[in-house]
């Protein structure tokens, strides 16, 4: 057995199937938050990519931006892109409820 080779005895190596058994439940709940962390951190990535996205933008432009109409066309630019980034959000917001609505009336789920 894979205990053997860490130094585990045999009577050790015959209780580790009824600890993993009585506390199944336990390790299910710590595999459960352990992913839905994951989700979160993932979901915080974007923003830190965003942020960054901004950062390296603003940096690039940030001579140009002493001149208040260089300023001006930067903020439009990035007026234009958070736009088109909210709307798209939108989109697809609405073309999942759409999907779900779908779903629903033709009792499939989705």
């Amino acid at each position: 057995m894979l205990g053997g080779t860490h130094g585990l005895s045999a009577a050790q190596q015959l209780r580790i199937p009824t600890f993993l058994a009585s506390h199944s439940d336990l390790i299910s709940r710590v595999i459960e938050r352990t992913t839905s962390s994951a989700a979160s951190v993932a979901a915080s990535a974007v923003w830190l990519f965003a942020i960054a996205v901004l950062a390296i933008f603003l940096l690039k432009d940030g001579r140009q931006m002493m001149d208040a109409a260089a300023f001006e066309r930067i903020i439009r630019q990035i007026d234009t892109m958070l736009g088109k980034y909210i709307r798209a959000q939108l989109t697809l917001a609405g073309l999942k409820s759409f999907g779900l609505n779908i779903s629903r009336l033709l009792n499939y789920p989705l």
